[in-house]
């Protein structure tokens, strides 16, 4: 009789996204997507403060438009 006991593991399941409701599971590659946007926005955000910076730096030379623009630009791009 005490060999057809198990060691209290039988009847178990694992704890992962099986007991979730149906409403919480998310599909596989969920998080990386969320992880690539936060990356994305990251980038972008910078490149525009580089942007920024380089016309500020070229309207404080006191160059017109087209300079400011392209200055802008060259920063924002190469860093």
């Amino acid at each position: 009789m005490s060999g057809d006991r198990g060691t209290g593991d039988q009847g178990t399941r694992d704890r992962g996204t099986a007991d979730r409701h149906p409403s919480q599971r998310r599909p596989a590659g969920t998080a990386r997507m969320r992880m690539d946007r936060i990356v994305l926005a990251g980038d972008l955000a910078g490149t525009m403060v580089f942007a920024a910076e380089g016309a500020m730096a070229a309207i404080g030379r006191g160059l017109d438009v087209f300079g400011v623009v392209v200055v802008a630009c060259v920063v924002a791009l190469g860093g």
